[in-house]
């Protein structure tokens, strides 16, 4: 998502976006193909990740479509606890989501899902002594 020094309009990473564009899994996600259930976390993160990326330059409708069902079709396992968390996830996927949220994008979560995952990270900066600030 980082834009071109000479040109905020276009990223300084073409190749990366163009990356996502050609990797994008049959099923939505981005990420290893087949993966363990216990990484299913970190196919979400990845895949909400690069959904953010290709709306943030305009490219890819149908692969943010397909990434954003891949999401809403995995919902359950985020409040999970016997999935295993990556480092940071319950702070990076909430944030991650909210942007999502504020682009206007339809995610296709409830709204009840999406406060008990924003929950998460409030927890967890909690937890850790870190305040959350509104945005």
């Amino acid at each position: 998502m980082v834009p071109s020094p000479g040109s905020p309009q276009t990223p300084c990473f073409p190749q990366c976006v163009d990356w996502m564009l050609q990797n994008q899994n049959s099923n939505g996600s981005w990420g290893l193909d087949h993966i363990h259930p216990s990484l299913m976390k970190d196919a979400l993160s990845s895949t909400l990740a690069c959904v953010l990326a290709l709306k943030r330059w305009n490219v890819g409708e149908e692969h943010v479509r397909r990434g954003l069902r891949y999401i809403g079709s995995n919902l359950s396992c985020i409040l999970d606890e016997n999935y295993q968390s990556p480092v940071g996830f319950n702070i990076i996927f909430p944030s991650m989501l909210e942007l999502v949220i504020d682009l206007g994008l339809d995610i296709p979560i409830s709204q009840r899902a999406i406060q008990d995952i924003l929950c998460l990270r409030d927890l967890e900066l909690k937890r850790s002594g870190t305040m959350v600030i509104p945005m």
